[in-house]
């Protein structure tokens, strides 16, 4: 004999994850949603969220520090590969990241410098995982 199928259990929860998406569509149509694309995370293994800037000779707080975004995007393979996650979630990995000197990071590359903190991704998959399973 052959297992009984659950489907009232998978349809449950194949339903609950398109209304995730739905969702995660609705947040992008009411910029309540931070995108960034990380052209580094592929080669390093790590993103960077960044929680200042300098503007006219001054350190001001940005990014993570001053985000009303709900949902935060790393986009890592350009149309094929971005990881989602709150942006309470991420306050709270990068909190965890910025406590270890090493992974403060300082960006002079773009027209504004910037401060920040390097979350490796397999970290940050893990912190997920491991707190969703509690």
């Amino acid at each position: 004999m052959s297992a009984e199928p659950r489907w009232d259990i998978d349809y449950k929860e194949g339903r609950q994850a398109e209304i995730w998406v739905q969702d995660l569509r609705e947040s992008m149509l009411s910029d309540s949603i931070e995108v960034k694309c990380d052209r580094k995370a592929v080669t390093t293994g790590n993103i960077y969220v960044e929680y200042e800037c300098l503007r006219r000779g001054k350190w001001c707080k940005s990014g993570i520090s001053t985000t009303t975004a709900r949902l935060w995007v790393f986009v890592l393979i350009q149309d094929e590969f971005a990881i989602v996650i709150t942006t309470e979630r991420l306050k709270s990995i990068a909190r965890n990241s910025y406590r270890k000197l090493s992974r403060r990071k300082e960006e002079r590359d773009g027209s504004h410098p910037t401060k920040g903190v390097i979350v490796p991704i397999q970290e940050l998959v893990s912190l997920v995982l491991r707190e969703a399973s509690c």
